[in-house]
């Protein structure tokens, strides 16, 4: 996590226009507990231009204060403004002449905050997450405690607010953004959500990012037909009616095609059945088709092969243009995990 703060922080000034704009469609989820997080992540991740992940709950965190040489360097100002109501200021004790206030970057820390980083990474370099820290600001409060000491108190900025300029608010009155927090908000969203997240959630993150680097220019299609079902069906039909009467058939139609496909070049070559599916994988753990080919059968049936794979790629693709082939992949991969 220590690598990912580092980079956050280098890269602000781009992070911070991307956050703001308006016409991605983005998700902001806030979770204590990212385990409970992990099923709106994936649909988010899917679904959204950008996803924004504040875990707030860990057990360790790392924190960077930011002092005036740092605005200056970013910004060419001494110091960042602080915007609020005096209501708010008087509801938390604090005197605007006399309070001195430090903003800081909060993010998540420990093993588990480490691992899920690794395993998020994909999605972070290819620009579709990004793990948003928290953004307090901290002021030393006015009563002393016991042993005559004053302690320090941290209040929530909003995350939206600009770096130069931190607005201290209800986290209700924040900057409007598409948000889906703990579950999709708009009703539509749900729907999608729920139709969708029994093939997701058995889906590693490792393979979702792979599948979404194959397949994701399927994802306006896949949204479009959903939305077009619920609209047919009626907005009122429960998603398990959907999955069953819609979505599951249509996967399977893709998976008895896939079969029928697999079965049909598969043929004999020097007294050995020979699969294009095995073919495939092999090429992969190899350096190439060619070597494959000759790896399973010799040279003598390269042309042969070459020509099948070919055949068989070609057909695969046509599959391939059905928006529900995102979720039959996902389906057998989350077979294997």
């Amino acid at each position: 996590m220590i690598a990912y703060q580092n980079a956050y922080m280098d890269a602000i000034k781009e992070i911070l226009p991307i956050v703001a704009d308006q016409r991605a469609l983005k998700s902001y989820i806030r979770e204590q507990d990212i385990d409970k997080a992990e099923s709106q992540l994936r649909f988010s991740l899917v679904f959204n231009d950008l996803s924004l992940l504040n875990w707030v709950g860990s057990n360790k965190l790392g924190m960077i204060w930011l002092q005036s040489d740092w605005f200056d360097r970013q910004f060419g100002v001494k110091d960042t403004k602080i915007t609020t109501t005096r209501e708010k200021l008087a509801e938390l004790g604090i005197d605007p002449e006399g309070t001195n206030i430090v903003p800081a970057f909060v993010f998540p820390g420990g093993e588990r905050a480490d691992a899920m980083a690794s395993e998020l990474s994909p999605f972070v370099e290819s620009g579709r997450l990004l793990i948003q820290p928290d953004r307090n600001l901290f002021y030393l409060k006015e009563e002393l405690t016991e042993d005559g000491s004053r302690q320090w108190h941290g209040i929530n900025a909003s995350p939206f607010s600009p770096l130069d300029n931190w607005e201290i608010v209800d986290e209700k009155a924040s900057r409007p953004i598409p948000i889906k927090s703990n579950q999709p908000l708009v009703r539509d969203e749900k729907q999608l959500f729920d139709v969708t997240i029994p093939y997701l959630e058995g889906v590693s993150f490792g393979d979702l990012a792979k599948i979404l680097e194959d397949e994701g220019d399927l994802i306006s299609g896949l949204r479009a037909s959903i939305k077009q079902a619920i609209s047919e069906y009626g907005n009122e039909t429960d998603a398990h009616s959907l999955v069953n009467d819609l979505v599951d058939p249509k996967v399977d139609a893709i998976n008895r095609k896939f079969k029928l496909l697999v079965n049909s070049h598969a043929f004999r070559v020097a007294g050995a059945c020979v699969g294009t599916v095995v073919l495939g994988y092999t090429a992969v753990a190899t350096s190439g088709i060619s070597s494959a080919i000759a790896t399973i059968c010799g040279s003598g049936g390269v042309g042969l092969l070459g020509r099948e794979y070919s055949s068989y790629r070609e057909k695969v693709n046509v599959l391939k243009e059905d928006p529900y082939y995102f979720l039959w992949r996902c389906k057998q991969l989350s077979k294997r995990t």
